[in-house]
């Protein structure tokens, strides 16, 4: 749920505000079920100029969201793996996360692959999106890297050739 605190949804929602004030055409999708009470104070706080609710989706319809945008910004403050993040990187949608939110600073090689950032500052994130967005070698080191890491550790082949050695450790 957008309104749930370990999402930290209203941190990007302010730094969305601070980005759109300077590029005015910039756009926000908020994917994810949300209650009305949180709407409310985020337009009380005059935020929601931009931002489109997509609400829940399913699954299959990610990858279509995904080759839609130029970002994914995921601003959680804890995550256990973030398979979103797998599945933007392999899309080519360069990814901005936070630097202590669990796996996610792991997942996205200590900023080799993805741009790490303060996700409780809005200012922060900001400045990560801004940095991604406007810095087009940037963006594409960015996908470069992870295009080359995905295939190293989370193909078909990677993964099953990680399996197998780990099978023999423990039969031998």
């Amino acid at each position: 749920s957008l309104s749930d605190p370990r999402k930290n949804i209203s941190s990007l929602v302010e730094a969305f505000h601070l980005y759109k004030n300077k590029y005015l055409d910039a756009q926000l999708w908020l994917i994810g079920g949300y209650d009305d009470n949180i709407i409310k104070q985020w337009n009380d706080n005059g935020w929601m100029d931009g931002i489109t609710l997509l609400g829940t989706v399913q699954h299959k319809e990610i990858w279509n969201i995904l080759d839609n945008v130029s970002l994914l910004i995921h601003p959680s403050l804890e995550e256990t793996f973030g398979g979103i993040l797998i599945e933007a990187m392999a899309r080519k949608v360069p990814v901005v996360g936070g630097t202590n939110s669990g796996a996610v600073p792991y997942v996205l090689e200590f900023g080799k692959i993805g741009e790490l950032c303060d996700v409780c500052s809005p200012i922060s994130i900001f400045q990560s999106v801004e940095k991604v967005i406007n810095d087009q070698e940037y963006r594409n080191l960015l996908v470069s890297n992870a295009t080359q890491i995905l295939s190293e550790k989370y193909s078909n082949i990677a993964v099953a050739k990680l399996q197998v050695s780990m099978y023999e450790k423990f039969v031998r």
